[in-house]
């Protein structure tokens, strides 16, 4: 979504297929999800259950998968924002190029099918190629029917208060929402101008309105969401 004209604000609303993939790896291999709010509750895609050999640690896994997905999260949001790990700017015309940037700039954090990113955690990097490997992988990624966008009156309302709250022109708004396929409504700041949100989040007005007020106003600050 962004906004033309003059004093726009810009938003962009992301479906990132890294993460999801993250996401339906976690919960086909059946790891436990960390209790804390920063990691995103189960996916609402079902797929077909992994099997893992006799006496996996499931929970040395699932410690392992959190630390890749603070990178996957680190690097996706960095990218949707046009800053590279190695300095600079990129400029994105669509959600499908920030996509596409992102495979083709992190290998460092998403190189399938070997996964040589992540040789540090061997475990959790076989259980990342096993899952690129299958069938499901290739269609665990946002379906392809339409989901529920932000709505277009609430981000203008959201974004004109949070301006005029913090005494700057509207023009001045730029922030990412990276919308999740989990289960209930849930979200999570992901730096400054960024936020991690459920598709339940999304059409909930209170939810929504409260994140979107949260990206616009850390991304002025520069102060995490």
């Amino acid at each position: 979504m962004h906004e033309t004209g003059t004093g726009s604000w810009v938003l962009h609303e992301l479906r990132p297929r890294v993460l999801h993939f993250a996401l339906h790896l976690r919960d086909r291999a059946g790891l436990p999800v960390p209790a804390d709010p920063e990691f995103p509750p189960v996916s609402t895609e079902h797929r077909i259950p992994m099997t893992l050999p006799p006496g996996t640690d499931r929970e040395a896994l699932a410690s392992d998968w959190a630390i890749w997905w603070r990178r996957l999260v680190r690097h996706e949001m960095n990218a949707a924002s046009g800053v590279l790990p190695t300095g600079g700017l990129a400029v994105y015309t669509d959600d499908m190029d920030v996509t596409n940037s992102v495979v083709r700039q992190a290998e460092e954090v998403f190189d399938p099918p070997g996964f040589a990113s992540l040789s540090d955690l061997p475990g959790l990097r076989a259980l990342a190629a096993a899952h690129h490997a299958s069938d499901t992988a290739h269609r665990a990624t946002p379906s392809q029917v339409r989901r529920p966008a932000l709505d277009q009156a609430l981000v203008r309302r959201v974004a004109e208060e949070a301006a005029a709250g913090q005494g700057v022109p509207v023009g001045r708004l730029s922030a990412r929402i990276a919308v999740l396929e989990v289960l209930g409504t849930w979200s999570y700041p992901a730096g400054p101008g960024n936020m991690l949100c459920s598709s339940a989040a999304v059409v909930d007005p209170v939810a929504s309105a409260r994140l979107l007020w949260r990206a616009f106003v850390s991304g002025l600050t520069g102060e995490q969401a």
